[in-house]
């Protein structure tokens, strides 16, 4: 059983007492994360042989790739012990962190992947010799685990637009809007949930609870903007016009297929999804559970509802993962049960949520026999990806694949619903870098649930449970 962390926090006289830290060099800083999708800078670390610059003809820098920190006995301690402890005794020594994670980290061509406490800062904030200070204040009762610094910007900016979730397969509209939601005492009614951080912005709005309670207060409403939209305009019109004069079958339907597009999203009032009926403040640290509370709730106006299509929450899975890659990277060990089946149309439906217990408690194992769970989400940003505060917020943590694949998010992806293979609800995805944060569906659905006009409102789903 892992023992509960005893921290020095005053003085400077405490130490790892298994673990030793030097000076971080500028060379080393630059390559020690090489391979990962930031290829942040490292601050400050313990453990490890010193840092030796590749030399010779055939000189090459390693590259490092992300890993779940598994069954690991500090992850018994992390959530309620070690993690807050670490915290407290950062803001005590004037350090404020962006991050706080226990992964592994690990060179590709290594089967050897160290536990990492990996915390996370503003760049420019901690120097070298204030890094290698901070790291050598505390001392543990865990073997094996090291502490490294590393300047990381954790981003929770919303990009340039809320995007249109995917009401079908429309290639110039990508699905950042969330989830979709029902209900259960007005079937007109459907209400689409994102981040509250897109719909307004943190430093321009008081953060203060929104509700439209009755039709006469003023609408917020809610715009479906086009990612790089004079350009997508300016490509239809060429498109148009190098079929002009031909009266054939295909260059009729290119033409028209190009007219629709671009005039279907250009004047503002096409492009109105609704209104936002519900956004709680934005809270670290919320309820009991400790997550983040980012939420907002749009009522979608009736006339963006077409009564012949049956709206639900699907994932078009696009075509940036051939279907077998995607296949084998949500079944990365022959251990789990297939839960996954590339649909034919492309359209991943979504469907219940995965509970609290099972994110804490996985039942899969990935490619190294840790249990995980897999995940997708669509984003603004970066497509399909399949894998200064005080006070802190808990939240689910998210690594790439591997450093093939790509980072799971980037700036303008906050909003995004991630699920698993099934189509089971995770997460809405706040914000992150090299590992994305997320706040837990379970408890967006609770928040939503606990304000009493939406209280009987549910995952709008197309699926047969």
């Amino acid at each position: 059983m892992a023992r509960s962390l005893e921290l020095v926090a005053s003085g400077g006289c405490g130490h790892w007492t298994l673990q030793s830290s030097s000076l971080v060099s500028e060379a080393e800083s630059k390559v020690y994360y090489a391979g990962l999708p930031s290829q942040p800078k490292l601050i400050a670390r313990t453990g490890g042989l010193p840092y030796e610059p590749p030399t010779g003809p055939e000189a090459y820098t390693r590259t490092k790739q992300l890993r779940i920190a598994g069954t690991h006995e500090i992850r018994e301690i992390w959530e309620d012990d070690l993690a807050p402890k670490i915290d407290a005794l950062l803001r005590t020594h004037g350090v404020d962190s962006t991050s706080l994670d226990v992964l592994r980290i690990g060179y590709d061509d290594d089967t050897s992947y160290p536990i990492i406490v990996w915390i996370g800062v503003e760049p420019g904030s901690v120097s070298f010799e204030r890094g290698a200070e901070v790291v050598g204040l505390c001392k543990h009762h865990i073997d094996d685990v090291n502490l490294e610094i590393r300047e990381s910007d954790v981003h929770r900016e919303a990009g340039p637009a809320l995007l249109e979730p995917s009401f079908d397969i429309d290639p110039t509209v990508e699905g950042t809007g969330g989830f979709f939601l029902g209900d259960a005492a007005d079937s007109t009614k459907l209400y689409l949930v994102t981040a509250r951080h897109i719909v307004y912005q943190p430093d321009q709005e008081n953060n203060q609870v929104y509700e439209r309670k009755n039709p006469s207060i003023a609408r917020n409403d809610v715009l479906a903007l086009i990612n790089d939209q004079d350009v997508i305009i300016k490509y239809q019109t060429g498109r148009i016009s190098r079929v002009a004069g031909r009266n054939d079958a295909m260059a009729v339907m290119e033409s028209e297929d190009a007219e629709d597009l671009s005039t279907k999203w250009a004047p503002e009032e096409h492009r109105i999804l609704g209104f936002v009926r519900y956004a709680p403040p934005i809270v670290v640290g919320a309820g009991v559970e400790g997550y983040t509370q980012d939420i907002a709730v749009i009522e979608i106006d009736a006339s963006k509802i077409d009564p012949a299509f049956p709206t639900g929450n699907v994932i078009d899975l696009g075509r940036k993962f051939a279907p077998d890659a995607l296949t084998r990277m949500m079944h990365p060990n022959v251990k789990n049960t297939h839960n996954f089946s590339f649909p034919s149309d492309r359209l991943l439906h979504i469907w219940g949520y995965i509970t609290d217990e099972e994110m804490r408690k996985p039942a899969m194992y990935d490619q190294e026999g840790e249990r995980c769970i897999m995940v997708l989400k669509r984003g603004r940003t970066t497509g399909l990806t399949g894998d200064g505060i005080a006070k802190k917020s808990k939240e689910w943590a998210i690594i790439p694949f591997d450093n093939k694949s790509g980072p799971f998010s980037a700036k303008g992806d906050s909003g995004s619903v991630i699920v698993d293979g099934a189509g089971r609800l995770g997460s809405i995805l706040t914000g992150g870098a090299d590992v994305t944060y997320a706040t837990p569906g379970s408890f967006v659905l609770k928040v939503i649930n606990a304000y009493q006009p939406l209280a009987r409102t549910y995952i709008k789903n197309t699926k047969a449970v």
